[in-house]
């Protein structure tokens, strides 16, 4: 069993190995690791009002349809499940009754604007980097299992994704607007450079401060 370094002192329990564990990963992600002119910035910014009107009628707004659903389920990744132990196997082997009722779980997510609590909650595990001391916090990289359903569609083809704000909306937004050719080509060609460099780990580092930290 790995020990986990607070202040020289090692944590032999399993709660405190979690919690320091925790503790490191929290400070990856927290404000300290922004300057703070970027961070006055960013509190300055959110404070302003999003004023952004549309129309139910649009055909990126309707509701999601069976079609869009099978879509999402059928080019799922088998990943791991989350805390409700759900697998995307699972999903995959739904009656026709139980896709209708996952159906009316999304719509309702997507009309209501309201997200499952339970989907926020995941089981992090930490993988030990190649090479690194077992007993220094930093030397974990955490790896959080979400629910399987909240993942749904996180895939090329965009397909439904409440998780992340709703890519099939993208998706719908995408194609509503090459087909009304209302877009600048380059646009979409560096999108798509941009999710192939990710790909390829030959992103740049404002690229990955962009996806990394949800600017």
């Amino acid at each position: 069993i790995s020990f986990s370094q607070i202040n020289g002192q090692l944590v032999s329990h399993t709660k405190g190995i979690a919690n320091t564990l925790g503790s490191a990963f929290a400070n990856v992600s927290s404000e300290d690791s922004y300057s703070q002119t970027f961070i006055n910035y960013k509190r300055q910014q959110e404070k302003r009002r999003i004023d952004f009107n549309t129309l139910t009628s649009l055909a990126y707004n309707v509701d999601f349809n069976l079609y869009e659903l099978k879509r999402a389920i059928r080019s799922s990744h088998p990943t791991t499940p989350g805390p409700d132990g759900i697998h995307h196997d699972m999903l995959k082997n739904l009656s026709k009754k139980s896709l209708g009722l996952h159906l009316i779980l999304f719509n309702r997510i997507w009309n209501e604007h309201v997200f499952p609590m339970a989907w926020n909650r995941a089981i992090v595990i930490p993988i030990l980097k190649l090479g690194k001391n077992p007993e220094d916090p930093s030397s974990y990289r955490p790896i959080a299992l979400t629910s399987c359903l909240c993942k749904t569609g996180e895939n090329d083809q965009r397909s439904i994704n409440t998780c992340s704000g709703g890519k099939e909306a993208s998706y719908r937004i995408s194609k509503w607007i090459q087909i009304r050719s209302q877009y600048c080509g380059q646009y979409f060609n560096l999108r798509n450079g941009n999710k192939r460099s990710i790909y390829h780990k030959k992103a740049s580092s404002i690229d990955f401060l962009r996806y990394g930290k949800g600017i």
